[in-house]
């Protein structure tokens, strides 16, 4: 019910954002496909449950409920509002599993982003937020927080879902952000023993 709920919720925020920039309507997400969306995230989170038990997955169930809401808001306006991606950046800081020599250079790359977000704010109009490209990067800092070196493999994990989906559809383009959030919801049950075996394998290929 509360991933249901983060869902419509995103739905609806984006949709009144659009209103507001006085943005040309889109056909918009149905109520079929917002339930195919979240059924991924909804496995993921039993498995989460089923393996951490609940009072150690209620920070995991928040990141995913927030992957969830950033899914939706790209698959129904290719959005993907810093209001979204920033409080995932701070929660994935601060309640990663991981030690935090594996998160601090996530954390340099966040402060000059914002830093360089903050320094254009007094140059482009406020719509720069919502500009294709910059949401990607902060869903991607996100994950890569959360999830340490493994965030670079659903960054690349998205890129040939992204290829393919252009290719089957001959579209001329389509959102990164959901196939991140798919990728990312399946990792949180497994977020440590993911990144030990690919460090693991990094230094192998390094030795």
């Amino acid at each position: 019910c509360l991933f249901s709920l983060s869902a419509l919720g995103a739905r609806t925020y984006v949709r009144r954002l659009a209103c507001r920039l006085a943005l040309p309507a889109e056909r918009g997400l149905s109520g079929l496909q917002l339930a195919i969306l979240i059924l991924p995230f909804w496995l993921s989170a039993l498995w989460q449950l089923s393996r951490h038990g609940i009072s150690d997955s209620i920070p995991a169930l928040t990141f995913q409920a927030g992957l969830l809401a950033c899914a939706v808001t790209d698959v129904e306006r290719e959005w993907l509002p810093d209001s979204l991606t920033g409080p995932l950046i701070l929660l994935a800081l601060f309640a990663s599993p991981l030690p935090g020599y594996i998160i601090t250079p996530v954390m340099v790359m966040t402060l000059c982003l914002l830093l360089l977000i903050a320094l254009g704010l007094f140059f482009v109009p406020s719509v720069s937020s919502l500009l294709p490209g910059r949401g990607d990067i902060m869903l991607w800092l996100a994950l890569s927080a959360w999830s340490g070196l493994a965030g670079n493999l659903l960054f690349l994990f998205s890129l040939v879902a992204g290829g393919l989906t252009l290719l089957l559809t001959r579209r001329d383009h389509t959102p990164l952000g959901p196939w991140m959030c798919l990728a990312g919801t399946g990792l949180i049950p497994v977020t440590t023993p993911a990144h030990q075996l690919l460090t693991r394998f990094i230094h192998t290929l390094l030795s």
